[in-house]
């Protein structure tokens, strides 16, 4: 076909369902559709339409708004009523029904953006389901599967762009995988944190930290066995005294400081007992006190060793060892004396003078 001036261009057009039947002299608003689905339009010129076999001008006869077209004049009843809708990749869309449009409708390539929420659902064993999907056909180490991004921009503090993703990485060909969890800081662009992969999990920085009280890790087996749960790990001072059972005063030290690591329910205490004046030490026996936990209480842990690897007292010249002794439920342990042949006896003030130095290493098991 001949034509005068531009050569009509094949494209996107659309014929505009028939409204004339709601035309009654008084109604000035009407609804687009095509094939009775709404339709909106991005400028008014997109249109060309004919009332009663008169063009209309855009603008001036008839505006649009969404899907809703007005004229200016209400038409009146009886006449006829022709439109096309130019351009759907001009602006044009359709509103389709619900649940009409399938996965074949999207391009390859398609991008969804939206400002509110994506809800996936589904039902019985399977549920909602979001695959994320590399088509080729192998892969090298370094190639993704497919990434979760969070974007953020915070112009406060400078930070914009990926503050965390979630990204499926091959880690030799697509049959060996990882999870890597990316989070930024500070401003500063997204890093790993950590990598989930068929050999455990792996921190890249930081430390894992349980927000509850009382958990832990169970090692060495593949259910939560009890007696193999780590739940405790601590280090830290206390501050140990020489009493008599009886109460005590005025004593002084150089150093009373050690040093604690409680690992499970075991504590392990090491440190020295550096005295300069004994004071006034009353009872008949003498115990250090402050332990930075109370010993277990069982029958089988009433009393618990600790052995002292020096120590310094008066009148120490007929090879006597001096040891402590962990009392159960009590956050103090006894001093007591063994010499060659004897039996274990407990010491008193006599057997200490101002220059008494004591150090020790040794371990006690606690209740919890």
């Amino acid at each position: 076909m001949s034509y005068i001036g531009r050569q009509n261009l094949g494209g996107a057009y659309r014929q505009l369902d028939d409204i004339s039947s709601g035309f009654d002299g008084s109604d000035t608003t009407h609804t687009m559709q095509v094939n009775s689905q709404n339709v909106t339009v991005g400028d008014v010129n997109q249109i060309i339409l004919s009332l009663g076999g008169v063009i209309q001008k855009p603008g001036t006869d008839f505006t649009v708004s969404g899907s809703t077209l007005t004229f200016t004049t209400a038409p009146a009843s009886g006449l006829s009523f022709f439109a096309i809708l130019l351009g759907s990749d001009n602006g044009g869309t359709v509103t389709p029904t619900d649940g009409s449009v399938t996965t074949a409708k999207f391009a390859s390539d398609a991008t969804l953006t939206t400002t509110g929420t994506v809800t996936t659902q589904g039902t019985g064993t399977t549920g909602g389901t979001i695959t994320i999907e590399n088509t080729d056909t192998g892969g090298a180490a370094n190639d993704y599967f497919g990434k979760l991004i969070f974007k953020g921009n915070d112009s406060s503090s400078s930070a914009s762009g990926t503050r965390a993703s979630v990204e499926g990485k091959v880690t030799g060909n697509f049959g060996s995988s990882q999870i890597d969890f990316l989070t930024a800081s500070g401003g500063a662009a997204a890093s790993r944190i950590a990598t989930v992969s068929p050999n455990g999990l792996s921190l890249a920085d930081g430390n894992i930290t349980f927000e509850g009280s009382g958990h832990g890790i169970h090692l060495g087996v593949t259910s939560a066995t009890a007696s193999n749960l780590l739940d405790d790990y601590e280090e830290g001072t206390w501050t140990a005294s020489l009493q008599g059972n009886a109460g005590g005063s005025g004593q002084g030290y150089d150093q009373q400081t050690m040093q604690y690591t409680k690992i499970g329910r075991m504590v392990y205490i090491t440190g020295t007992l550096d005295m300069n004046s004994l004071g006034t030490l009353s009872g008949d026996y003498l115990k250090i006190t402050g332990l930075p936990f109370t010993p277990d209480a069982s029958n089988s842990n009433n009393y618990q060793p600790i052995s002292t690897h020096h120590i310094n007292v008066a009148g120490d010249t007929t090879g006597a060892h001096f040891g402590w002794t962990v009392y159960a439920a009590n956050t103090f342990m006894y001093v007591y004396e063994h010499t060659h042949g004897g039996a274990a006896q407990a010491t008193t003030s006599g057997d200490y003078e101002n220059s008494t130095i004591v150090g020790c290493a040794g371990a006690y098991i606690t209740a919890a």
